[in-house]
């Protein structure tokens, strides 16, 4: 049988481009090859993850997995090492999308984000800062999401109208217990009745059940205990942001204002990446099912898979083309982000110490919300520099500035050193100046000692007027940290010298004895204060806050009204709380008028306080 010339031309270019293609697919079989042989280690982890590691921290579902994966080894069960949930589990193209809805882009979010979405049992999400609530509420606007909370009569018929019409649900404000009438739909007990309709009862009523209902559940306890019966129901979800956490945050909104268009390329190679992957794929698709369906005289006398296999080539060339640009540019992108990385620290390390402040004082509640704003604002305000070093120095004196005078501003006098002191403290913990024992001995007095230190524990040889508590925690200094070591056989020797200056007028100012002022460091000092002048400690503190921040954390600052009308808008109130016999109104007025605001103006009064 003779081939006609344009016969032999198709078929000696399918020939080439086939053999072209073929050379791509061989790496596409060798990449898939391995990730089917890992496939079931990867499912296995990935359930794993979704079924227990939910409630966790970052930290610890990090040395969870790590846990896991090593004993998958071990057991020879193949994956990918390192395992990633995000990697395996996670869509680029969904996960954008979800931080375009407000999610946070740091693993644990995403994480998180595959949990509420993947979980087979309905998520209770942790959230005491509110990112999950905002995040579902962006999310699912759009499906006419349905916000309930506990405690109306009327709750299990709200849920009911929602599940026979197929719509969202997020459950607010959960507290420790969950109402038993919600049981069912927990437990997912539904059932396909006469006629194939699914249906599932709620209390004394049978209702249908639509395939669209979804529930989400949230609570700002901080640390819920959730007794065994609710865990099995629920998939626990922690949304508590965790310091690292609040890093990457933070350093996605400084590298937005500081740098637009290294997060904007960020943006474009995700979408880029994903859109080739995209198109490539439904190529090969068309490739097989061009081959599959056709003859080969139909393939020899028709141009159809030719013209597909040559836009193949060119656009698997783009793609690789574009690729390899690609992790030039990531590269260059993630070492412009890392510049900025010390900006974001110091906003994670003031945001952990203002929630610790809540701890003395319930008042002093700030949400994550208000000090990302202050965060923001201090950048946009901060004075510009073209040497990147002097910026980021400029930045973080702004941010700390700003953050710890709108913050103070709201605190009691006797609060304001105490706060300052943590700030200081907390940059110098981790930067490792101060270490967690030297803070703990300051913090907590004398720790527990092992057996053996305990029989080494040598006489007090203290003076009389030295309690034995005292000695306590200086000889737990001396078991924990190096520089303390040989502090007590050196008072014992020289008790004079020492009782001189544990007696002294000002011991703050006044020298070690011998080189033990040299010898250990400002902070540890600290601790040699607490043991034999307590009463000293607060003047210490006011001279550290002074010698490691400057004079303004401790310098008492004027509360005028142009300071507190600067950081207020339509949709930041300004509220004061009064003492009896106080009336700022008087002062509120006349700066409104004097500056054109007295139109715009609203005052509602709440009434004074008692003290």
């Amino acid at each position: 049988m003779r081939i006609s010339n344009g016969r032999m031309m198709r078929a000696e270019k399918l020939v080439v481009l086939l053999k072209d293609e073929g050379v791509r697919w061989k790496e596409s079989v060798a990449t898939l090859t391995v990730e089917i042989e890992n496939l079931v280690g990867d499912v296995f982890l990935s359930c794993a993850c979704i079924s227990y590691f939910g409630g966790f921290t970052g930290t610890y579902r990090k040395a969870l997995t790590e846990k896991w994966q090593q004993e998958a080894v071990e057991r020879k069960i193949p994956c990918t090492q390192p395992f990633s949930l995000v990697k395996v589990m996670g869509d680029p193209m969904v996960m954008k999308g979800w931080n375009m809805h407000g999610l946070p882009s740091d693993t644990t979010s995403l994480e998180n984000g595959i949990l509420v979405t993947n979980a087979e049992r309905w998520g209770l999400c942790i959230d005491p800062q509110e990112q999950a609530n905002k995040w579902l509420k962006s999310m699912l606007k759009a499906e006419n999401l349905q916000i309930l909370k506990v405690g109306p009569p009327t709750l299990l018929r709200d849920v009911t109208g929602c599940v026979r019409n197929g719509l969202p649900v997020l459950l607010e404000d959960l507290e420790e217990m969950i109402d038993p009438a919600l049981d069912p739909i927990l437990l997912h007990q539904e059932f396909i009745a006469d006629g194939g309709i699914k249906q599932i009862k709620l209390g004394d009523a049978i209702v249908d059940y639509d395939a669209l209902f979804k529930l989400f559940m949230t609570t700002k306890m901080p640390n819920p205990h959730y007794s065994p019966e609710i865990c099995i129901k629920v998939t626990l979800i922690n949304f508590t942001v965790t310091q690292e956490g609040l890093e990457e945050q933070l350093l996605v909104d400084v590298v937005k204002k500081e740098r637009p268009d290294v997060e904007e390329k960020r943006d474009q190679i995700v979408v880029q990446m994903d859109t080739d992957n995209r198109t490539l794929k439904k190529i090969e698709i068309n490739i097989l099912k061009l081959l599959n369906d056709s003859e080969l005289e139909q393939i020899l006398d028709e141009d159809t898979l030719i013209n597909v296999l040559d836009q193949s080539k060119i656009t698997s060339n783009e793609i690789n083309e574009r690729i390899a640009q690609a992790e030039i540019v990531s590269e260059e992108i993630t070492e412009t982000r890392e510049k900025y990385t010390s900006v974001a620290i110091r906003g994670s390390v003031l945001y952990f110490v203002i929630a610790d402040m809540s701890r003395i004082n319930d008042m002093y509640q700030n949400s994550l919300q208000f000090v990302k704003t202050l965060f923001n604002k201090a950048i946009n305000e901060a004075a510009k520099s073209d040497d990147l070093d002097k910026r980021l120095g400029i930045l973080i004196e702004k941010i700390t500035k700003n953050i710890y005078s709108n913050i103070s501003r709201g605190l009691f006098e006797n609060d304001k050193l105490l706060f300052s002191y943590l700030i200081a403290t907390s940059i110098d913990r981790y930067e490792k100046y101060i270490s967690a024992d030297g803070w703990n001995l300051l913090l907590r007095g004398a720790q527990p000692v092992t057996k053996d230190q305990k029989e080494k524990k040598p006489p007090n040889p203290l003076p009389d007027n030295i309690s034995v508590l005292p000695f306590d925690l200086l000889y737990s200094a001396e078991c924990m940290i190096a520089k303390f070591d040989g502090i007590i056989d050196h008072m014992a020797e020289n008790q004079e010298a020492w009782d001189k200056w544990a007696t002294c007028e000002d011991p703050i100012e006044t020298k070690l004895p011998e080189d033990w002022s040299e010898k250990i460091t400002d902070f540890q000092k600290k601790i040699l204060l607490k043991v034999f002048r307590p009463e000293k400690l607060v003047f210490a503190f006011k001279k550290y806050v002074n010698e490691h921040m400057g004079s303004f954390f401790t310098t008492p600052m004027p509360i005028t009204m142009e300071l507190l009308f600067n950081d207020i808008d339509p949709y930041t109130p300004l509220i004061f709380i009064l003492s009896t016999g106080a009336d700022p109104m008087a002062k509120v007025q006349k700066y409104a008028e004097e500056s054109g605001m007295s139109d715009d103006l609203g005052v509602i009064s709440l009434g004074q306080g008692q003290g």
